[in-house]
């Protein structure tokens, strides 16, 4: 994701990239410097899109987009794999559910943080051993979840 604004303090910029943004653009600029900017995050993009992620016996594979566990496929619904996918791609790094929000259902902003713990909640039914208290998504609490693949 690049952000483009006109906020260009330090402060602005930590925020940016803490919520997310994978590069941080300040006004005004050179459509030149915007074009050469989104040309180098769609070279990540396709890179990043070809990637397999695992965690134990859970393996997620980005280009096909299937994921399985223990050699068997698991259904996930889009938004699933989607949120999968972005923690597993960012492993020990904590996401608030607003930053996941804004990352992954901008386009529906009527959604709010209980679709984000809802939509955790069913990955680690599917996912998750049963009986066990080792999640593939690690709650941090009061601040958020992150993927711990250790």
């Amino acid at each position: 994701m690049l952000m483009l604004t006109g906020r260009d303090k330090i402060e602005n910029k930590e925020e940016g990239f803490n919520v997310g943004a994978d590069d941080y653009l300040t006004k005004p600029f050179h459509m030149k410097e915007l074009s050469v900017r989104v040309n180098a995050l769609l070279r990540r993009s396709r890179a990043v899109s070809e990637k397999t992620y695992s965690w134990g016996d859970v393996k997620l594979d980005s280009t096909s987009f299937k994921v399985t566990k223990g050699g068997g496929e698991v259904k996930l619904l889009p938004k699933e794999f989607g949120l999968l996918e972005f923690l597993m791609a960012n492993p020990n790094r904590v996401f608030t559910p607003d930053a996941i929000l804004d990352r992954l259902w901008a386009s529906e902003s009527d959604a709010t943080s209980n679709a984000v713990i809802t939509c955790i909640s069913r990955i680690r039914t599917k996912l998750d051993d049963k009986g066990t208290k080792n999640s593939i998504i690690k709650t941090v609490h009061g601040v958020g979840y992150r993927f711990d693949p250790s």
